[in-house]
């Protein structure tokens, strides 16, 4: 019994040493997880998200681009309805106040609205020496014009690298690696680097604003995609921004039921797709998280209203014998459905009371806001932001709004046809609650769920949506990120962020 009893101890003790001979090696490995599970929540990485974060965001801004357009013409966008169709579609995208380009772009970079960044235009307006009349700058530098932190600037301070491709308010940025702005003169304001690796591989004629102006509007479309591909292949930053534009000037010139229209819509598609094929043989289609969005919706406008000639017959307004603005106690800048009123005297509340109610009467005016309300309407205070008027106009839909006071018909009314005077057939700036504004959002890729429906949501919610899938700090955005369009694993952050 003993010396059964000792060969049995004997048997275990020599299983006990081989396993942990076998053990041993592992044992490291073990100690190292172990830490790690300890460690759980110090970062978003240690949370598994590593598996799941992109290496590169592309976004694809499609101008003037309505949610309608897509549901109405899915066969005619292969592209993008794919995208659509495998990826996050939301019921549209809501851009913020005023639902222009400039201001809508840098809202999705900066996180915020227009309050916070100070854009209200496609560039500045400025007053003449101090007065009236006004003057308007579309070449301002980034700095000067954008108040407010971009989700670009904080992917630079990370360490990492970003790019723009006629994005909006970026002229002289310098936390874009490669810029191509969109500007008066993109060429001259474009990165050198980029500039010539474009001319040496035959995409850029020369280094002049004809290189690029040479081109009609879907022309110069296929320019920027093609320098947007030309990066993708070639040096793909994490973050790039490409901003398409034939569609939008297609829709103004022509009205959104317009051939034109359509026919920009296609070749839009068209570019799409080429970018998505790109990535593909650049082998980066599985590690890019893609982007698929727009600034604003489009609506017809078969007549417009010139709220300078209202001024101009109430006696607010100096014309000179050529028909131009020469100065006057109160002028408007107004592109679309918004406009802006400023006053020679920014401090004469009487006249600002007085020219309210005036266009409170007039007919076309859905809403005259105050300065005092500008805040819950997302327009800055004019007090911290100069550019800022002292009251806010929004057109009733479909009538637009322009700064002149001469016009080839109708010369005495406030209200003509767009047709027969040059103005344009459709177009946006109208108060951003209205359907025909809201934009697309489509995203795919990396990082992204599958299938997915979503509500309108704003658009201020982008930028800080990047900022987290590429693992940015981003803590000036007023948005959240869209946790509900990402993979779950992202979503440990959405726990700490509301501690």
């Amino acid at each position: 019994m003993l010396k059964k009893r000792m060969t049995t101890l004997f048997k275990l003790w020599i299983a006990s040493v081989i396993l942990i001979l076998i053990l041993f090696p592992l044992l490291p490995a073990i100690s190292i997880a172990e830490n790690a599970a300890g460690n759980h929540g110090n970062t978003n990485d240690d949370q598994g998200v590593a598996e799941f974060r992109p290496a590169h965001v592309l976004v694809i801004s499609i101008d003037g681009f309505h949610m309608g357009m897509l549901s109405e013409h899915t066969t005619l966008l292969p592209n993008i309805s794919a995208l659509a169709e495998r990826g996050v579609q939301a019921e549209g995208l809501i851009p913020t106040n005023p639902t222009l380009t400039w201001p809508n772009h840098t809202s999705m970079v900066t996180g915020s609205g227009s309050a916070r960044h100070s854009v209200l235009f496609n560039g500045m307006v400025q007053r003449t020496n101090g007065s009236l009349p006004l003057r308007f700058e579309a070449s301002l530098h980034k700095e000067s014009l954008v108040a407010a932190r971009t989700v670009y600037d904080d992917v630079f301070e990370a360490g990492k690298t970003a790019a723009a491709i006629n994005w909006p308010g970026t002229v002289g940025a310098t936390a874009l690696r490669d810029n191509l702005p969109d500007a008066p003169d993109p060429i001259g304001n474009a990165s050198e680097e980029l500039l010539w690796d474009l001319f040496d591989d035959g995409l850029l004629d020369d280094f002049t604003s004809f290189a690029l102006w040479q081109y009609d509007h879907a022309g110069r479309d296929t320019f920027w995609a093609s320098a947007a591909g030309w990066l993708i292949t070639n040096r793909m930053p994490e973050l790039l921004l490409l901003h398409l534009l034939n569609l939008d000037s297609m829709l103004h010139r022509n009205a959104t039921d317009s051939q034109e229209a359509l026919d920009a819509l296609v070749h839009t598609d068209e570019l799409v797709g080429l970018l998505l094929r790109q990535l593909k043989d650049a082998g980066l289609y599985e590690q890019t998280a893609v982007f698929l969005v727009s600034d604003h919706g489009m609506t017809n406008t078969p007549q417009t209203l010139l709220p300078n000639r209202v001024l101009q017959q109430h006696g607010l307004l100096e014309v000179n014998e050529k028909g131009r603005i020469a100065g006057g106690r109160a002028e408007v800048f107004a592109n679309g459905g918004f406009a802006m009123v400023y006053f020679q005297n920014p401090w004469d509340t009487a006249l600002i009371e007085e020219t309210a109610q005036l266009f409170e009467q007039t007919t076309g005016i859905e809403r005259v806001v105050r300065e005092a309300d500008f805040e819950a309407f997302g327009l800055p205070d004019p007090q911290q932001h100069p550019q800022a008027g002292q009251l806010a106009l929004f057109s009733s839909c479909g009538t637009a709004m322009n700064n002149a006071v001469i016009t080839r018909t109708h010369q005495q009314e406030f209200i003509v046809p767009s047709a027969g005077n040059d103005f344009a057939l459709a177009h946006h700036g109208f108060f951003n609650e209205c359907d025909c504004m809201s934009g697309v959002f489509i995203a795919y890729g990396k990082g992204i769920l599958s299938e997915l429906r979503l509500e309108a949501f704003s658009i201020e919610s982008l930028a800080p949506t990047i900022a987290l899938l590429l693992d940015v700090p981003f803590e000036s955005a007023e948005a959240q990120p869209l946790y509900q369009v990402l993979v779950p694993a992202f979503r440990t952050e959405q726990v700490t962020d509301s501690k």
